[in-house]
């Protein structure tokens, strides 16, 4: 686990990199570690991870690193999102969603975070109208990976069933089964349960 995450990171910072996103590589490889140090903590000290994405937003803004910018963001709201603190988490993701820069699998990623933040608060037709906002972006701006248009099905089933709308959840819930089948995910047990 702990080396796909290195890999993971390995594979995105030379991709970011390259595309020239960074002015300078030797500040934009500070925000990665930055980032990393910050992800590590995320299972221990919220404040910690928080203080240090904090330093990464502003060392990736100050040479306009928006990838690094967003990352940092996403992490704060996690957090938050992780100690059960919605409102804060929905703010930093509105925070996010309103920097004109952002690519469109930016935006999914944070609509998706914006819709589960409402869920978890009980506010289902909020929920659904950022998912709503995924499937628009999905289908008339741009193609968006696989797993993300299966987490949006996987949300908004769960959005459904609380709903007591079952026959939308089981069609959202075949329909993230059928993706993540696509995408050769072995954890399909919890979605096997929820068709049960």
């Amino acid at each position: 686990m702990i080396r796909c995450r290195y890999v993971w990171f390995f594979i995105l910072f030379f991709h970011f990199t390259s595309l020239g996103l960074a002015q300078d590589k030797s500040d934009s490889t500070k925000v990665w570690v930055i980032y990393e140090q910050a992800y590590s903590l995320i299972g221990t000290n919220h404040d910690q991870a928080r203080a240090l994405a904090q330093q990464q937003i502003k060392l990736a803004e100050s040479i306009n690193f928006i990838e690094g910018r967003n990352l940092g963001y996403e992490l704060i709201g996690y957090t938050y999102s992780l100690e059960n603190k919605y409102v804060e988490a929905l703010e930093i993701y509105f925070k996010l969603i309103s920097f004109k820069d952002n690519r469109y699998q930016d935006l999914a990623r944070f609509y998706l975070n914006i819709g589960y933040a409402y869920f978890k608060v009980g506010l289902y037709e909020n929920a659904l109208e950022y998912y709503a906002k995924i499937n628009d972006l999905n289908q008339y701006s741009v193609k968006l990976p696989i797993s993300v248009i299966a987490d949006l099905f996987y949300y908004r089933a769960l959005v459904y069933e609380n709903q007591s709308r079952y026959d939308e959840a089981l069609n959202d819930f075949n329909n993230v089964l059928r993706l993540r089948m696509q995408l050769k995910d072995q954890k399909l047990g919890d979605i096997y349960n929820k068709i049960a």
